[in-house]
């Protein structure tokens, strides 16, 4: 299958391994942390993108003289917000599957010491 490599796909095969109880080795993390690290600019630059959007709706509420209290909860009560929150939430999995990677490199590497 030559499906093409997307933070989404990636972030989808290891939910999938976990939720099922796979036993995942080090390598296949380290393989995703890999290529996770080489796609997280674009979902950077998308995340950025919707804070800008986002900041100039703050913007528009604030000239229509409102509080930034009011002009905040506005922002905070639309989809674009609630899209950039999920944005976020996805470049925190990639950063932990990164940690989780490294930890996992760590471990395989004691191992191999040790015998």
């Amino acid at each position: 299958m030559n499906e093409k490599r997307t933070v989404d796909t990636i972030l989808q095969t290891m939910g999938t391994r976990v939720a099922n109880k796979e036993v995942t080795p080090a390598w296949v993390w380290l393989e995703a942390a890999q290529s996770l690290q080489a796609l997280l600019e674009g979902e950077t630059d998308k995340l950025y993108e919707m804070q800008q959007v986002l900041a100039k709706q703050r913007v528009e509420f604030r000239e229509k003289d409102m509080s930034v209290a009011e002009a905040t909860l506005r922002v905070e009560a639309t989809d674009e917000y609630r899209e950039m929150q999920r944005q976020r939430a996805k470049i925190a999995r990639v950063e932990e599957i990164g940690r989780i990677a490294k930890q996992q490199a760590n471990m395989k590497d004691s191992q191999y010491r040790q015998s």
